[in-house]
């Protein structure tokens, strides 16, 4: 991927990757640990050349400098804050977010706040009910709590990446795991317990905007059975996508399958 920019938002130092020009955008956000490097091959998608293509990465991840206060900033509603602003200052209007994991909720979270967005497109990330309830959420895999740890050793990145990944993934997702702060894993799941997370259903049935919900049929993180039993108003095709051969990154798993249905959605949608 080429260089990245740099935007001051809210004192922190935002690193975002930008690519084509247009007056339709896309703006992707990444999942836990990891970075905007993990749409590699959506920039690099010809069908995409008609699109103005943006990745931000979170505070502690990627290219951008760790949370000037992580107790404070490491949780949804920072960065949602964090996503609405620097949308606000690099003039994105009449776009789509595009959502992987844990920048799914943080799209969620932004609804309210985003004139200019005609669509949303989440994988990975299902829309959450309150009162919070995880069990319901995830899937029983031990190496789940890896999601939630400071510190990982080198064994413990190869099983956090290979729990989001096919095998053939590894390398990629350890060199963007290794280059998160481990102060987000440790703050975020406080930041949950503390109620900083909205009724993320009510949210996408409120705003009234098309709604692309994909998932992996082999994730070992989210639980499909919980997405499926939900009723959102203005779902797409009527139904949550599942890809095939895919799991929790399916961006990268199963690219050209992804890449068609998220053209076939911008395309409808804008």
């Amino acid at each position: 991927m080429e260089l990245y920019k740099q935007i001051s938002v809210y004192g922190s130092s935002v690193a975002y990757f930008e690519k084509n020009s247009g007056n339709t955008s896309i703006v992707f956000l990444h999942g836990n640990s990891l970075s905007s490097g993990s749409f590699s091959r959506q920039f690099d998608f010809e069908g995409f050349k008609g699109f103005r293509l943006l990745g931000i990465d979170f505070p502690g991840h990627g290219h951008s400098e760790p949370a000037i206060n992580p107790a404070d900033h490491y949780n949804l509603f920072f960065f949602r804050d964090l996503v609405v602003e620097t949308v606000r200052k690099l003039k994105i209007d009449n776009f789509i977010l595009a959502g992987h994991s844990l920048g799914g909720h943080v799209a969620m979270e932004c609804l309210p706040f985003l004139q200019g967005c005609k669509g949303l497109m989440i994988w990975a990330a299902p829309p959450v009910r309150l009162p919070l309830d995880l069990g319901a959420i995830f899937l029983p895999d031990p190496s789940l709590d890896l999601l939630f740890k400071k510190e990982l050793d080198e064994t413990e990145i190869t099983r956090l990446a290979a729990l989001m990944a096919d095998e053939i993934y590894i390398p990629e997702m350890t060199g963007m795991i290794r280059q998160s702060d481990p102060d987000f894993r440790a703050f975020l799941p406080v930041s949950l317990t503390r109620q900083m997370v909205s009724d993320e259903y009510g949210l996408l049935a409120g705003s009234g905007l098309p709604v692309a919900i994909m998932h992996g049929e082999n994730d070992r993180i989210i639980s499909n059975s919980y997405t499926d039993q939900l009723s959102i108003p203005a779902l797409w095709k009527k139904k949550v996508i599942l890809l095939r051969n895919a799991s929790h990154t399916p961006q990268l798993e199963a690219a050209g399958d992804f890449n068609r249905h998220l053209l076939d959605f911008c395309l409808e949608v804008l």
